[in-house]
């Protein structure tokens, strides 16, 4: 929809409850299924002149995010403000706010981005857990990841190794010497390798 839409919507939000009411019943007789579902969408909203955020008066879901019914569909109140201001959001994308309120519904408050993207972006613990630059005990953490896809700090898993290796030192030959016969081929490969190469 175009701006003077958005500029109505956001006098409709901001009106008062009698003004809305006014406004619904000088509509009601010619009014088509679409101005229907965006009037009773602008009248669930109520617009913070501070924020700018238009907070969602509806249903909210358990995680915050304002739930609007058109027909028998469920949408999230703010994908379905992003649809009918801006137009469709790609498969791929989900919107992330940038007021960093769930129950915020103006489109100007959210961008499309990677799900990836919208979880780093947040205060989660992978998005907190990204942003670390040092382990517990100050050491800096690496950026490449394991195997597990985790950034393990090599001082701490050192340490950790040698403290566990101190208290298991029967075991720790015996993983050694089971290791050393389970890879023999591999380890004599190296070994002539880097012979080969002096």
């Amino acid at each position: 929809m175009s701006v003077p839409v958005l500029e109505r919507i956001e006098t409709f939000a901001g009106a008062s409850d009698a003004d809305r009411e006014a406004w619904l019943a000088d509509r009601r007789g010619g009014v088509t299924a679409t101005e229907q579902i965006v009037a009773r969408f602008a009248s669930k909203i109520m617009i913070d002149p501070e924020t700018d955020c238009w907070y969602w008066q509806g249903h909210l879901s358990r995680t915050g995010y304002g739930e609007f019914w058109v027909g028998h569909e469920r949408h999230t109140a703010h994908r379905w403000s992003y649809l009918l201001f801006v137009g469709p959001l790609p498969d791929e994308l989900v919107l992330d706010h940038l007021c960093r309120n769930r129950g915020c519904v103006n489109p100007k408050h959210v961008e499309p981005v990677t799900n990836g993207e919208n979880v780093l972006r947040g205060e989660g613990h992978s998005a907190l857990n990204a942003r670390k630059t040092h382990c517990v005990r100050n050491h800096p953490l690496p950026d490449e990841r394991d195997g597990s896809g985790r950034r393990i700090c090599r001082e701490c898993k050192s340490e950790e190794s040698r403290r566990w290796n101190e208290k298991n030192r029967e075991k720790a030959a015996e993983n050694t010497r089971r290791y050393r016969e389970a890879h023999r081929d591999e380890i004599n490969e190296r070994k002539r390798a880097r012979r080969a190469g002096r």
